[in-house]
């Protein structure tokens, strides 16, 4: 097992099916070193896609019921220590050949690895943190709406929406994404609401910006309000 660790490039991917076909696969090993060799190799395929493949595969087991006999810490370790090894020495080792784009773009699925292994063991905060600091809405939405605490899920969400009025976050398609943009965005996906996010808006903040949003948290409280005047009275008909 530890030769597998030290062969070259052109021979690592043969590993890496190897060891997850013909071992986990095929004659369904649970030992932990295994898993942690199919990570380790994944870890340092050039095609970084395919480690975040793996770990939804394994985030999926979990979701299902399954039992999932990769090692998470020594995963998210991995992780880390190569995302460093990226940033440190940019064209040595695995990265050795690479360009900037596919370099930045390693670098960014390793943190993803990372995401996907927080959301795994459930540390929600960090998950959605990184999720942020690589600018992936969809990935800090998916993990800040995990929890079952509705207090923990407001305050991931303040975390979202923090970042997002600062104007740091980018969507899919490129370009900044505005203040009505991003109450949309909250208020499709969370439960907060516009009252909650007055501290947070931007100074430089348009009226026109909000008052749709405003409008509905209005129009909301008028429904909640008819509705409780609906059962006041139902229950004053009955006592009588």
């Amino acid at each position: 097992m530890p030769a597998l660790k030290n062969c070259p490039e052109f021979a690592r991917r043969r590993a890496r099916i190897f060891v997850e076909n013909h071992c986990i696969n095929h004659r369904k090993c649970k030992d932990s070193s295994v898993h942690n060799m199919c990570f380790f190799l994944y870890s340092r395929s050039a095609n970084s896609s395919e480690m975040l493949d793996y770990l939804k595969k394994e985030e999926n087991k979990i979701i299902a019921g399954q039992n999932v006999y990769l090692d998470l810490t020594y995963a998210l370790n991995e992780a880390k220590k190569q995302q460093i090894e990226c940033e440190r020495n940019p064209h040595k080792g695995e990265n050795a050949g690479l360009d900037s784009k596919s370099l930045a773009e390693r670098v960014k699925n390793l943190k993803k690895a990372q995401i996907t292994l927080y959301g795994i063991m459930k540390v929600y905060g960090k998950a959605v943190e990184l999720a942020l600091e690589v600018s992936d809405i969809g990935l800090a939405r998916d993990y800040a709406n995990k929890p079952m605490n509705r207090r923990i899920q407001q305050e991931l969400w303040m975390k979202i929406a923090t970042h997002l009025f600062k104007g740091e976050t980018q969507e899919d398609k490129g370009g900044v994404m505005g203040v009505q943009d991003a109450l949309t965005f909250i208020r499709e996906n969370s439960r907060l609401r516009v009252e909650d996010l007055l501290e947070t808006f931007p100074k430089t903040a348009k009226v026109e910006e909000m008052k749709e949003h405003l409008c509905r948290c209005l129009e909301d409280y008028e429904r909640k309000l008819i509705n409780l005047r609906a059962k006041i009275e139902k229950n004053s008909y009955s006592a009588d």
